[in-house]
């Protein structure tokens, strides 16, 4: 026992510099090294969330470009974080930057597929008149939760503008609309037997 007490004083003596060197020379170094990148991934997490936290409150607040800034910072940090590339889509949406909202949302679906990204894709989509697209990503979110209401309501939607001709220069949809709306209505009808 008193072994181990005296070369524990002895240790505690040395200077961070001539422990790192100590435990360098003795094969240690690589110990050494995973506890820096621990204590930097602690770190990253902790800034992250509140990183994440700040763009929430801005969500909150209607401060879209603000949000976008943060959670732009959050994805600095760690680019596959799919939590605030949905979040940073959903400022997006509201800023009608729709483009920009798709391209977020697919690298979250690509990273981490959830019912958040599939729905805000589906949005933006739909705001860029892209039906078939936005009709194949509700079916997609449905998988995460066949019964969301919101979803199967949007879905609704894309039957309704399918067959909805009155708001058509020409007076019928194009054919991707029809097929985005009867893909639609099938999904609905085949949920709710």
């Amino acid at each position: 026992m008193e072994d181990t007490s005296g070369l524990r004083r002895e240790l505690q003596q040395l200077s961070p510099a001539q422990l790192r060197e100590l435990l360098s020379a003795s094969g240690h170094g690589q110990l050494l090294r995973e506890e820096k990148a621990e204590e930097k991934a602690d770190v990253d997490a902790q800034l992250m969330a509140a990183v994440k936290d700040e763009g929430n409150a801005f969500f909150r607040q209607g401060r879209m470009k603000d949000a976008v800034t943060a959670y732009s910072r959050c994805i600095a940090i760690d680019p596959n974080n799919a939590v605030c590339l949905s979040n940073r889509a959903a400022a997006y949406l509201k800023l009608k930057q729709f483009d920009l909202a798709v391209a977020d949302c697919s690298e979250a679906i690509e990273v981490a597929p959830t019912i958040k990204p599939f729905m805000r894709r589906a949005a933006a989509y739909i705001a860029l008149r892209e039906f078939g697209r936005a009709v194949d990503d509700l079916i997609a979110a449905l998988e995460f939760e066949p019964r969301n209401k919101e979803c199967r309501a949007k879905l609704q939607g894309a039957v309704e503008t399918a067959v909805d001709k009155a708001q058509w220069v020409n007076a019928t949809p194009d054919a991707e609309v029809r097929y985005a709306g009867v893909r639609a209505a099938v999904v609905l009808s085949v949920q709710q037997v």
